[in-house]
């Protein structure tokens, strides 16, 4: 059986089914999961179509918006200070601390959960007064 018969045969089977429940946003995943490794599979080295490229340039852009606006990157967070954080999950800006031993712990819902950063942002005086709590 050849590559391309096993991306048709990927390809086929993402499009039933995303057929098969298009509200379930797992048919979706799915459909991109396979469309992407039929693509690997198609070529390892390919590089990143129009539509791709807009999105890499796009999300570049920002990045560097937010560095320009005083957002850093995890390394240089310092230790016991609460700050403005950009964890990668995508949940929006929480509050954050790191402790001695590395650990960024993310105040959310009132409680403290491990976590990761990918930015953070020192707090203004005026929020460093209120404290945790949102």
């Amino acid at each position: 059986m050849s590559t391309e018969d096993d991306i048709n045969r990927a390809e086929t089977h993402a499009h039933e089914l995303a057929a098969q429940d298009e509200q379930n946003p797992w048919a979706t995943l799915r459909h991109h999961w396979n469309t992407s490794r039929a693509r690997e599979a198609e070529d390892p080295n390919r590089q990143p179509d129009a539509a791709e490229a807009f999105i890499l340039k796009t999300m570049s852009a920002a990045y560097g918006a937010l560095r320009n606006l005083g957002w850093r990157e995890k390394i240089y967070m310092p230790t016991d200070v609460l700050v403005r954080a950009i964890p990668p999950n995508g949940g929006g800006i929480v509050l954050a601390k790191k402790s001695d031993t590395g650990t960024v712990w993310l105040h959310e819902a009132g409680d403290l959960w491990p976590g990761d950063v990918l930015l953070f942002k020192p707090l203004e005086p005026a929020d460093t007064e209120k404290g945790p709590t949102k």
